[in-house]
């Protein structure tokens, strides 16, 4: 069944308010005034604002549940178990949807030999040239 035309563009709004409180899309999308997973997967294929804004309301909870670690590490009243482990889960959830932020840092180390060989200033000019051609005639 097609959603309501009338109301998409409430439920597109309504969609990225709770993505962005950090709801799920199977959760939001079990509201009976909205529309199924799917219809919602073909509006992101299909309307890519819209896809940008999903986007933008993912990251804007992931950051907000990253700052929350501070509050839960100083919540007096949280036992140290639950604390440890609430915690540990929202490193994680950072680290996978903010890699660049939160994510472990990547160190690639090259190990390469670049070899040059000289050229004389004829052959400079005659490559020059070469290259001046290819550019004109390409």
């Amino acid at each position: 069944m097609a959603y309501p035309p009338e109301r998409v563009a409430a439920a597109k709004d309504t969609v990225c308010h709770f993505l962005a409180q950090g709801i799920s899309l199977v959760r939001i999308c079990q509201a009976e005034e909205l529309p199924d997973r799917a219809t919602v997967n073909r509006w992101m294929e299909s309307d890519a604002e819209f896809a940008t804004r999903c986007a933008r309301a993912r990251e804007d909870a992931a950051e907000a549940e990253a700052q929350r670690l501070i509050e839960i590490a100083d919540d007096l009243e949280i036992p140290p178990d639950h604390k440890k482990h609430m915690i540990s889960v929202r490193q994680w959830n950072a680290m996978k949807l903010l890699p660049k932020k939160y994510g472990d840092k990547q160190q690639i180390e090259l190990d390469a030999k670049v070899e040059t060989t000289a050229m004389d200033e004829d052959a400079i000019l005659v490559a020059a040239e070469a290259i001046k051609r290819k550019q004109v005639s390409g």
